[in-house]
């Protein structure tokens, strides 16, 4: 029962066990060749891990369209593996030639849709009267999306670090490396966090960075780093407590239902952590505190006009 199977790979996922998952869905693709989801997985698996995988998650993608043709996730996953790989037009006449076949296909056309202005004007003509009137995302200039496509560009490659480490596989970090040289808060904080030999010097301005630093070397100066972002002081005082392996119990009383902090994009996943019946485990503290100190790494106060031009310590510590 390849439900059975799924089930198993997502508990091995729960756990961590990422050699583990990774064997039950290579059983998975041995004992059910016709299964698409099981090929899709092992493919984004290897593909995560960087593009030394690349070739074999090619094999194992188009090994699966050709059992199953009218599957659109993997060639959608195809698609963007051949982009990452420098291959974007060849990922396009993918998307092209599996349309042809199946035009009701909504997901590989709207892959196809993302990728076409980046990679072939021509490809226009494949979407016929579905293509907007208007820019589309590859062709625009606001600079919202722009950030908002290099944010995922990095969080992507970010994600991808984490799982070749937890395999002690080589990381590919090459954007994260560029933008955090730049000190980019985003990227300096996933520096951080993997602690690779580049990451810069920790910056003023920077809290995420900052807390990440405190947070890997066990110190418990919080309330110092609380003093120097007072802004950031619920966040600060959150992750002292984790620390601490204390209870976040009093911390959720005290800023519950307060105007002052609801802005805050972390505020109510902490407080969704602090109404948790079960203990905190020791491994998920890690996760928790990442989770929080990426929100507000990740915060893109240049989306406002008005956050470029303000005086307050928020617009001047991103």
């Amino acid at each position: 029962n390849p439900y059975c199977w799924t089930f198993w790979a997502e508990w091995f996922e729960s756990q961590r066990n990422y050699l583990a998952r990774e064997w039950v869905l290579r059983e998975m693709v041995r004992l059910f060749p016709d299964n698409e989801v099981a090929h899709a997985e092992l493919a984004s698996t290897l593909m995560a891990r960087g593009a030394e995988d690349f070739e074999e998650a090619e094999r194992i993608l188009r090994r699966s369209f050709s059992v199953k043709p009218g599957g659109g996730h993997s060639v959608t996953l195809l698609a963007r593996l051949l982009r990452d790989s420098g291959r974007g037009a060849e990922a396009v006449d993918v998307l092209k030639a599996h349309l042809a076949l199946h035009p009701d296909n909504d997901v590989v056309r709207d892959t196809l849709e993302h990728f076409m202005p980046m990679f072939d004007d021509a490809a226009a003509t494949a979407l016929g009267e579905n293509v907007p009137d208007g820019p589309l995302l590859g062709q625009t200039q606001s600079p919202v999306l722009l950030q908002l496509e290099r944010r995922h560009a990095l969080g992507k490659e970010f994600i991808r670090a984490l799982v070749a480490k937890e395999t002690s596989r080589k990381l590919i970090t090459a954007k994260i490396e560029l933008e955090a040289s730049k000190g980019d808060t985003q990227a300096g904080f996933y520096s951080q966090w993997l602690q690779l030999e580049t990451t810069p010097d920790l910056p003023a301005h920077a809290w995420a960075w900052n807390a990440c630093s405190m947070w890997q070397s066990r110190k418990k100066d919080w309330h110092r780093l609380a003093e120097t972002f007072p802004e950031m002081a619920p966040q600060t005082e959150f992750l002292g407590l984790l620390a601490a392996q204390g209870s976040v119990d009093e911390w959720a009383t005290r800023h519950a239902g307060r105007e002052t902090t609801a802005h805050i994009p972390a505020m109510h996943f902490m407080k969704d952590v602090a109404k948790r019946p079960e203990r905190i485990g020791p491994w998920e503290r890690d996760d928790i505190a990442r989770a929080v100190m990426e929100s507000e790494a990740t915060t893109a106060l240049e989306f406002s006009v008005a956050a470029t031009t303000s005086d307050s310590p928020r617009a001047q510590r991103p």
